[in-house]
């Protein structure tokens, strides 16, 4: 990684300008022109303070707003925002729900740093979540303005509750008291900011992330805890298992007037998983199911995420049996992705190596077991955990380069994005081999394959669906309401699809 030492704020800011960001750190420069006695002594007693910093986008913005100078970070990504398989959708203000074709790389991608230090200037990123503490209610609500150009879109609002979901880029919603988070990718948070002063309900881990990196102040992260029936404004609300990523959550409205909605956030819709939740199998009538539609194509007939993640163990395993001194890299994002890097560890019996800023995240999740497995130190894992970006040959062979106990790389790149028609099977996968370098190209997706969301929509008989992904397009809604409504239809027959047992085959001679 290119890194370069910053002697002044004034460099520092001048740096970010070279990269196109002039007209977003204009205010930045006005501060300093007004109160250049105060910049200068923040530059006195903060220059020690700042070694080798990264070149990085987010990183930099990150530093600016966490010592207090007034930049709103999402003015600055708020045209490349990632999705949360890590992906980066263009135009997001214009269009927040893009389908797969239209994500594209970009430096904008959450950032995990490789060695990075870990200065005083990042030290509230690090501080544990229950050493932040809840502040008393500000004395104004502040300014918290709609930057995207429209209104919020009706699937982002709970009919008759003055409630939406994941909608924190439309400023403040008319008639919308209580802001409701599913789970903290940057596709569902954008527009959130430190400035933002309505509650906020989520699941604890979701709140651990929106207060240590978001910096939104504690008063207003109202955490509400899983299965557990709750009241917000004469409102049941219950928080469920999403199985996406860690915090994710579906919830669960039951409105006084009889009214049932369960929105999924993100989710994978694992039988084995959600057909075992009591609440869900329980439930009676429910009025809307707002579903997460990223996969609503018969196309993706991908395989069961727990058989996706225990081909990935075998790929490895087999990968150092036959070759001792190889080091497997698992991609990743933000937050996701954990189960696949986990379980390889664990077949391997190794520790898992991760940046400083991804273990930051990681602790926000509170899994204890897990403490002893990871470590800062890529020296003593066999098992390293990088951005997907930089799963491609030329940044792999210089990691290798930088690892000289190893002599060839596994890399598992596991990505719904990554299926093919071709490859049906996961025994038909074979990684893509350039001298040391292995690139294992995995189907592995934390939303729901087109058979799961079929399961769920005929398990949960929601009176209505409403699709909450890849609605841009007129036409591909009106395909998606076709689809969903023969689903909600009495005398449906779901085609019969020949599987193969992926597990008991794919190491078979």
């Amino acid at each position: 990684m290119v890194r370069k030492t910053f002697t002044c704020l004034s460099e520092f800011v001048t740096f970010l300008k070279i990269f196109n960001l002039s007209n977003t750190l204009c205010s930045i420069n006005q501060s300093i022109g007004v109160v250049s006695g105060s910049t200068k002594q923040w530059t006195e007693q903060h220059s020690s303070q700042l070694p080798e910093l990264p070149l990085d986008l987010e990183r930099s913005v990150e530093l600016l707003v966490d010592d207090s100078l007034e930049i709103n970070r999402e003015e600055i990504l708020s045209n490349s925002v990632e999705d949360d398989d890590g992906n980066v959708v263009a135009n997001s203000e214009e269009d927040d729900d893009s389908s797969g074709d239209e994500l594209l790389s970009s430096v904008a991608d959450e950032v995990l740093l490789d060695d990075a230090p870990s200065p005083a200037i990042y030290a509230r990123l690090l501080t544990p979540p229950s050493a932040i503490p809840h502040q008393r209610k500000p004395s104004s609500a502040g300014p918290f303005k709609n930057k995207s150009g429209r209104s919020c879109p009706f699937y982002k609002i709970m009919p008759g509750s003055p409630f939406s979901v994941d909608a924190f880029q439309f400023g403040y919603i008319p008639n919308v008291k209580s802001y409701f988070l599913s789970h903290f990718h940057s596709d569902h948070y954008i527009g959130l900011t430190s400035k933002f002063q309505q509650p906020i309900y989520c699941s604890r881990i979701t709140a651990n992330l929106v207060k240590a990196k978001i910096r939104v102040d504690g008063y207003w992260v109202k955490e509400i805890p899983m299965n557990t029936p709750y009241v917000v404004d004469n409102v049941e609300l219950t928080l469920l298992d999403a199985n996406h990523c860690p915090g994710s959550c579906l919830f669960l409205f039951k409105l006084r007037d009889g009214r049932v909605y369960l929105h999924t956030g993100d989710f994978r819709a694992d039988p084995a998983v959600l057909g075992s939740d009591p609440v869900l199998k329980g439930l009676r009538e429910v009025s809307k199911l707002y579903l997460d539609t990223t996969y609503l194509d018969p196309y993706y007939e991908f395989e069961s995420q727990a058989a996706t993640v225990e081909i990935a163990a075998e790929f490895a395993l087999r990968a150092v049996q036959k070759n001792p001194r190889t080091l497997i890299v698992c991609g990743t994002y933000s937050v996701g992705k954990e189960k696949i890097f986990l379980r390889v560890a664990e077949v391997l019996k190794a520790r898992v190596a991760v940046s400083t800023a991804k273990l930051a995240l990681m602790k926000c999740f509170e899994w204890p077991e897990f403490e002893s497995v990871l470590t800062k130190d890529w020296s003593t894992a066999q098992v390293h955990v990088l951005p997907m970006r930089d799963l491609n040959v030329q940044t792999l062979t210089t990691h290798l380069h930088k690892h000289s106990k190893f002599d060839a790389i596994l890399a598992i790149v596991p990505s719904g994005w990554q299926f093919n028609k071709k490859n049906i099977s996961l025994r038909d996968i074979k990684p893509r081999v350039s001298g040391a370098i292995s690139i294992l190209g995995l189907p592995y997706s934390e939303h729901s394959s087109f058979k799961e969301l079929e399961w769920f929509v005929r398990f949960i008989k929601p009176k209505e669906v409403i699709p909450t992904v890849n609605v841009g397009n007129p036409q591909r809604r009106k395909e998606m309401d076709a689809i969903l409504k023969s689903w909600l239809d009495p005398n449906y027959r779901p085609a019969v699809m020949k599987k193969q047992n992926l597990l008991t085959t794919f190491f078979q001679p």
